[in-house]
């Protein structure tokens, strides 16, 4: 369960960062951070938090209508 509590904060503290690196991106395209390994592999995790989190909250909201 402790997954559970954690994986939400995990989505916001990296949406954030992605959002940061977008806007520094645009200002400064110089430093590409969207063109990098580090903001690639941000997104796979992102991307499998945020899967994991909807399927927490699917079956708790199923749960809770039974």
């Amino acid at each position: 369960h402790m997954l559970k509590k954690v994986l939400p904060h995990i989505c916001i503290i990296i949406s954030v960062m992605m959002l940061t690196f977008y806007v520094i991106d645009r200002v400064n395209s110089a430093m590409s951070f969207l063109n990098n390994d580090i903001f690639k592999n941000l997104l796979l995790v992102y991307c499998l938090a945020v899967i994991a989190t909807s399927i927490f909250l699917i079956a708790d909201n199923r749960r809770s209508r039974k």
